[in-house]
């Protein structure tokens, strides 16, 4: 969603009062060269489906789904459909990002971003999880 001051994305994770995402995952290069990035939702819903898929691999649990606050200008990386390290993302502003319409893709972010606020509080029973069985999606 773009805002006059920023473009707000979302961000699923199990850790409690988050503050600033800092990009921690790391890609290594063909050259040996490596960065770190960060993934983001383009949508709430997005962001309920990769906790509810991420969670099943940790057993359920307590999951927060972040506001984040991106400068308009900001490079990330938009994947739609797929990941980034698979390929398929592309470099663009922030403003440029539009909701995905496939749940599968993330948003790359490359610099420690803040958090706006706790959009929504969900617990992921172990019975109701991914894995076969029920599921919230």
């Amino acid at each position: 969603m773009i805002r006059h001051d920023c473009c707000v994305f979302y961000h699923a994770s199990p850790v409690k009062d988050l503050r600033t995402i800092i990009p921690k995952k790391e890609v290594v290069h063909n050259k040996g060269r490596y960065h770190r990035y960060a993934c983001l939702a383009t949508s709430p819903a997005q962001a309920f489906y990769w906790a509810n898929l991420l969670s099943a691999d940790r057993g359920g649990g307590t999951w927060y789904i972040y506001e984040v606050a991106v400068p308009h200008n900001e490079i990330v990386e938009d994947c739609r459909g797929g990941y980034h390290f698979e390929g398929v993302g592309r470099r663009t502003f922030a403003k440029n990002v539009t909701e995905h319409t496939d749940m599968d893709g993330e948003v790359c972010v490359f610099l420690p971003v803040q958090v706006s606020g706790v959009f929504a509080t969900v617990h992921f029973e172990p019975e109701t999880l991914t894995n076969g069985k029920k599921s919230y999606f």
